[in-house]
């Protein structure tokens, strides 16, 4: 599919504000939808990173990655993240996790 087409198809289910997977570097990461540029047919995701003591499938909100995204690396969407515990310095939300993970991108041949 050309990028044309993965966009419009995208656009029938995501929004702004809507919690994603993206991949970037071969890696998925958790993300919010911040912006849409339907020009350029990209999509602007504020990611969660992972930080030391993150136990499995714990992310943790980031405000500086943030990136444009094609429409292939996002990869599907998933429900917001609900907090597992607060630290000092992190808030960690549980995220990732098959149970929430919607993969939406449909294969219609």
């Amino acid at each position: 599919a050309g990028d044309m087409e993965t966009f419009a198809q995208i656009m029938k289910w995501i929004k702004i504000n809507d919690w994603v997977i993206v991949t970037y570097d071969g890696e998925k990461y958790p993300g919010q939808i911040k912006r849409i540029n339907s020009t350029r047919k990209q999509i602007r995701v504020l990611c969660m990173e992972k930080t030391e003591g993150c136990k499995e499938g714990e992310w943790v909100k980031s405000d500086r990655d943030v990136c444009w995204y094609s429409p292939d690396d996002v990869l599907g969407r998933i429900s917001p993240p609900e907090i597992t515990r607060t630290e000092k310095e992190h808030t960690r939300s549980n995220v990732y996790t098959e149970k929430n993970f919607y993969q939406v991108k449909a294969d219609d041949q």
